[in-house]
C-alpha cells in the first residue's frame, strides 16, 4: 500500500469517526415512538428497509424464514459491545436463532485502527456466515486477551488466536492488506454515519425496537416477545 494510499485512507477512517457522533437529516426524520425508558419503536419503512438484510455482505446466523431480525451494531473494542454478546448470544441462540424465530445478524462500527484491523479480519476470513458469526463471537469471548496498548502486540495476539482456532492467517493476511477490503470497510462505515444515527455502540435492532446500549437477555427477550406477538 502507498504511503498517498494510506494517508487518504486515515484521513477517511478519522472523517467516519468524527461523522459517527452526528446527527444525520435522515435520522431526524425518523418516525419514532418511545415505548420505555430504553426501546424506542420506529415506524419509517423506509428506514427499515434500508437497515434489512443483505446476503452478500452481512454476517448473520438464523433462518430465512424467522420472522424477525435482530441486528446487532457493535465495536469490537467496546466492553459493552463484548458484554452484550457474552451475556445474552448463547441464550438467543438456543431460544430464538435455532427455533427458527429469530435471525441474528452483527455490523461492525469501527471507532479505532484495531476495531478496523479486526473488522478486515472478519471480512477476509474464507468461510460461510456461520464461521465469520463464530470468530466474531471468539473476538468478543477474548477481547481482554489481544486489545493491548502496542499495536504490534495486539496484532501477535490475534494471530495467534486466529491461529488456534484453525484459521489459515497466511491467505488471511494478504486479504487484509488489499486495499479494496479497507475501502469496502471505510465505505460501510460511512454509510452508517451517514444514514443510520449510530451514535453509539452497542445499538440493537429488534425488529423495528431500536435499543440503545447495553441490555441483558431479560431485556432483550422482552423487545424480541414484543415483535413476536405482532407476527402472530
Amino acid at each position: 500500500m502507498t504511503k498517498k494510499r494510506k494517508a487518504i485512507i486515515i484521513f477517511l477512517f478519522a472523517t467516519i469517526i468524527i461523522s459517527i457522533s452526528c446527527i444525520s437529516l435522515q435520522a431526524k426524520r425518523q418516525n419514532i415512538k418511545k415505548l420505555n425508558e430504553k426501546f424506542i419503536k420506529i415506524t419509517d419503512n423506509d428506514f427499515l428497509s434500508v437497515i434489512k438484510l443483505n446476503k452478500i455482505y452481512d454476517v448473520y446466523l438464523g433462518s430465512d424464514d424467522a420472522k424477525i431480525d435482530i441486528i446487532e451494531y457493535g465495536s469490537f473494542t467496546c466492553y459493552h459491545c463484548s458484554s452484550f454478546f457474552l451475556d445474552n448470544f448463547d441464550k438467543l441462540k438456543k431460544d430464538y436463532i435455532d427455533t427458527g424465530k429469530v435471525r441474528f445478524i452483527h455490523r461492525s462500527v469501527v471507532g479505532d485502527k484495531l476495531g478496523f484491523d479486526v473488522s478486515k479480519v472478519i471480512k477476509c476470513i474464507n468461510g460461510d456466515s456461520s464461521l465469520k458469526m463464530k470468530v466474531i463471537n471468539l473476538f468478543y469471548s477474548t477481547q481482554n486477551a489481544w486489545i493491548s496498548n502496542s499495536a504490534e502486540e495486539s496484532a501477535k495476539k490475534i494471530n495467534k488466536i486466529l491461529t488456534t482456532s484453525g484459521i489459515n492467517t497466511v491467505e488471511l493476511k494478504k486479504c487484509t492488506e488489499h486495499d479494496k477490503v479497507s475501502q469496502m470497510i471505510l465505505d460501510e462505515q460511512h454509510f452508517i454515519s451517514k444514514n443510520l444515527n449510530i451514535t453509539s455502540t452497542p445499538t440493537i435492532f429488534v425488529g423495528t425496537i431500536k435499543i440503545k446500549g447495553y441490555i441483558g437477555y431479560e431485556e432483550l427477550s422482552e423487545a424480541i416477545n414484543i415483535e413476536l406477538s405482532q407476527k402472530d
